[in-house]
C-alpha cells in the first residue's frame, strides 16, 4: 500500500496522482487548458506597462520609476528556464560565486564555495532535487511562475512581470515528472532563508502536518521573510480540511486562492473564510515557458505569483519596510467584493492601492453596537468610515476585545483581536459576527478603520458585552463506555499518553473501506440552543477519508451532519451548533461515523471529551 503521507503537489489544476513507491515521494502528470490570455503587454508612451485584464482591475501600476532589482526573490518550484530571453536579465546572480577567484578561475565553475554558504559554485540558485548547482526547469511550472513574477518588462518582447526588473533565485526541489520530498522541501526554504530572500514563491501544497516543513517556515519568520503559499486546487474549503502549507498558523505566511476574470472565486480553486488571506488571477495565465515559449497555466500555482510579484514590488517602493509592514500594505489594499465575502479573509489583491503614499488615516468608526449575544459568540454593527478622514470608504476594519475600554494605542496593541465573519455591508452599514468565544464571558470591543494603505483610524469607542450564562449540561470524558449506547468495530476506548480517548482505531491505523460509528445513549435536555464541543485529534486521508459529527432525534433512524473533519491536526477543541439539529426535540443521540476510502489510511481520529453546553432549563 503507497501512502499518501508527505503527498506534495503544485497549485496547478488538472493534475493525475501517480504515486510512486519512494517514501514521500509522488510523480504527477500535468496538463492545463490553453485559452485566453490573460496577462496581456500594452504600450504606453513607448513604454511597456503590466496590466492585468481590465475586467479583474488587479493592478495598473506604473513602473517607469520604480526598481525592484535589489529585492530577493525564492522561487521554490521545479526549477527556472535561467536562459529564457525574458528572464535571464532577471535571475539571480551569487555575487559571491560569480568573477574570478585569487587563481584567476571563476567562481562559477571553480568547485569552490567561495561564499562559504554551504553551496559549491551557487551562482544562479541550487537543485535540490539532483544536489547540484543547475536548477534548469525540466518540467516548466517553475519557469511559469517566474515569468509572472517578473519577466522583463520594456524589451519589446513577449510579456511583462509584475516586476520589470526583479532578482528572482530558481530553487529547484520537484523533478521533471512532479516527485519531490519532505526533506527537499525543507531544504529549500532554509536555502531561501539563508541567502536573505524577502519573499519566497511557494505554488505547491498537500500531505499532512510536518514538524520540520513549519520549523522551516517559521525561521525564515524570524528572519523576517515573507511565503507566499497557493491555497490548494481541490476546490475544498481550507477552514474545514487543513491545506499545507498555507494554513500553517505562522505570521509571514500569504495563502492566496484563484479568481477567474469574471472576480468569481475559480471552481478549482481552494478558499476559507478563516485561513485564505487573499485572491489572485489564476485562469488562463500566459507567462513564459522553457525553451523561450510561452504558454497558458492555471490553477492557485498561477495565483500566487503575482502575490509574490506584488510584495517585491511594494518592497521596491518602501525599501525599508518590514516584512510584516509589507504583508499588511498588501492585505489592507485588497478590494472585497460580494463574489469573495466568506471565501477569503480579505479580498482581491489591489497594487495600485498599495502604491499610494497616502498617509490620511481613516476617520474613527461610529455606531459600534452588540446587536444579539448569544452562547459563545456576538453579532455587531457599525457605521462606514472614510478613507482619507471623512472622505471615501475604508478598506477594512479590525476589531480587539478587552476587560475594560482601550482609550490609548498600547491598550490596543495589548489586546485580543478578533475574528469577524459573515460582514455585511447595507448602504453605509455594517454587521458581523465574532464566534467561539469562551463561554461566559463579558468584555469590550474596539473598532478601527483601515484604508488601502495600511492608515489605521483612531480607536472607536468601547462598547460592553456579556454572552448568555451557560453550564456543562453533558459531557463523556471517554474513559469508560459510560454514555455510549453502541460501538461499529473497531471503535472502542483506548489510551494515548495519560488520556482517555475513543478512538476509530485503537490498535492504530484505521481500516480501508471502513463505514463504521459509534453511538451515544439518549440525551435529554430542556433546551434547544445547544453546543457540542469536542476536544480531538486526527489524521485522516485528506478529501478521501473523513469524520463526521452526526445527530439523530428519531433514535438513530435518521442523521443529520452537524460537522465534519478530514487531514490532520494536533489536540484542539471545535465547537458546533446543534440548535438546527435538534429543532423542538428533547432528546437526541450523537454519532461519530469514520468513513473512508479503498487506498491509504493513517493514524485516525481520536476524542478525549464531548461536552454540551447551554441554558439551563
Amino acid at each position: 500500500m503507497v501512502s499518501r503521507l508527505g503527498q506534495f503537489v503544485w497549485g496547478m489544476v488538472s493534475l493525475s496522482l501517480l504515486a510512486s513507491c519512494a517514501k514521500e515521494q509522488k510523480k504527477f502528470n500535468l496538463s492545463q487548458p490553453h485559452q485566453e490570455r490573460q496577462l496581456i503587454v500594452t504600450y504606453k508612451q513607448g513604454t511597456l506597462r503590466n496590466t492585468i485584464t481590465k475586467s479583474l482591475h488587479t493592478f495598473d501600476a506604473e513602473q517607469e520609476t520604480l526598481n525592484s532589482e535589489s529585492v530577493l526573490v525564492g522561487i521554490v518550484d521545479s526549477g527556472m528556464d535561467y536562459n529564457h530571453p525574458d528572464l535571464k536579465d532577471n535571475v539571480w546572480s551569487n555575487p559571491g560565486e560569480t568573477g574570478l577567484d585569487a587563481n584567476g578561475k571563476d567562481k562559477r565553475t571553480n568547485g569552490i564555495d567561495d561564499d562559504g554558504n554551504g553551496f559549491v559554485d551557487d551562482w544562479h540558485g541550487w537543485d535540490f532535487y539532483n544536489n547540484d548547482n543547475d536548477p534548469m526547469d525540466d518540467n516548466s511550472h517553475g519557469t511559469h511562475v517566474a515569468g509572472t513574477i517578473g519577466a522583463v518588462g520594456n524589451n519589446e518582447s513577449g510579456i511583462v512581470g509584475v516586476n520589470w526588473s526583479v532578482s528572482m533565485v530558481p530553487i529547484k526541489v520537484f523533478s521533471g515528472g512532479g516527485a519531490t520530498s519532505t526533506d527537499m522541501l525543507v531544504k529549500g526554504i532554509e536555502y531561501a532563508t539563508t541567502l536573505g530572500v524577502f519573499v519566497s514563491n511557494n505554488s505547491w501544497g498537500g500531505g499532512a502536518y510536518s514538524d520540520a516543513i513549519y520549523s522551516a517556515i517559521k525561521k525564515a519568520s524570524d528572519k523576517g521573510i515573507l511565503f507566499a503559499a497557493a491555497a490548494g486546487n481541490e476546490g475544498e474549503n481550507n477552514d474545514v480540511g487543513d491545506h499545507y502549507p498555507s494554513n500553517y498558523d505562522l505570521p509571514n505566511i500569504i495563502s492566496v486562492a484563484a479568481i477567474n476574470r469574471k472576480d468569481n472565486v475559480s471552481a478549482f480553486s481552494n478558499y476559507g473564510a478563516n485561513t485564505v488571506d487573499v485572491a489572485a488571477p489564476g485562469e488562463d495565465i500566459y507567462s513564459t515557458l522553457p525553451n523561450g515559449l510561452y504558454g497558458l497555466k492555471s490553477g492557485t500555482s498561477m495565483a500566487t505569483p503575482h502575490v509574490t510579484g506584488a510584495i517585491a514590488l511594494i518592497r521596491s517602493r518602501y525599501p525599508l519596510a518590514k516584512a510584516l509592514e509589507i504583508k499588511e500594505k498588501l492585505l489592507a489594499s485588497t478590494v472585497k467584493t460580494n463574489a469573495l465575502d466568506g471565501r477569503v479573509i480579505y479580498g482581491r489583491i489591489n497594487v495600485a492601492n498599495s502604491m499610494e503614499t497616502d498617509v490620511t488615516p481613516p476617520s474613527i468608526v461610529t455606531g459600534l453596537d452588540v446587536i444579539q449575544a448569544g452562547l459563545n459568540n456576538i453579532s455587531i454593527t457599525w457605521n462606514s468610515a472614510g478613507d482619507d478622514g471623512d472622505a471615501g470608504d475604508a478598506s477594512s476594519y479590525v476589531i480587539r476585545m478587552s476587560d475594560a475600554p482601550l482609550t490609548t494605542t498600547a491598550e490596543w496593541d495589548a489586546a485580543e483581536p478578533a475574528i469577524l465573519s459573515e460582514l455585511k455591508r447595507s448602504n453605509s452599514v455594517y454587521t458581523a459576527s465574532i464566534k467561539n468565544l469562551v463561554y461566559n464571558r463579558s468584555a469590550y470591543i474596539t473598532i478601527r478603520a483601515i484604508d488601502n494603505v495600511g492608515n489605521v483610524s483612531d480607536l472607536s469607542e468601547s462598547i460592553a458585552f456579556s454572552l448568555v450564562p451557560v453550564d456543562m449540561l453533558w459531557s463523556e470524558e471517554n474513559d469508560t463506555k459510560g454514555n455510549w449506547d453502541a460501538f461499529g468495530s473497531p471503535w472502542g476506548i483506548s489510551k494515548i499518553g495519560d488520556i482517555s480517548v475513543i478512538s476509530d482505531s485503537p490498535d492504530a491505523f484505521y481500516a480501508n473501506g471502513s463505514d463504521k460509528s459509534a453511538v451515544t445513549q439518549d440525551i435529554t435536555l430542556n433546551s434547544s440552543d445547544l453546543v457540542l464541543e469536542v476536544r480531538m485529534k486526527y489524521e485522516l486521508e485528506k478529501d478521501y477519508d473523513w469524520g463526521y459529527i452526526e445527530l439523530s432525534v428519531d433514535s438513530g433512524l435518521t442523521w443529520k451532519e452537524v460537522g465534519k473533519v478530514t487531514g490532520a491536526s494536533a489536540w484542539t477543541t471545535s465547537s458546533y451548533n446543534l440548535k438546527d439539529a435538534i429543532g423542538s426535540a428533547k432528546s437526541f443521540r450523537l454519532r461519530l461515523r469514520l468513513k473512508s476510502d479503498q487506498s491509504v489510511n493513517y493514524d485516525g481520529w481520536d476524542i478525549d471529551s464531548l461536552k454540551i453546553v447551554g441554558q439551563k432549563g
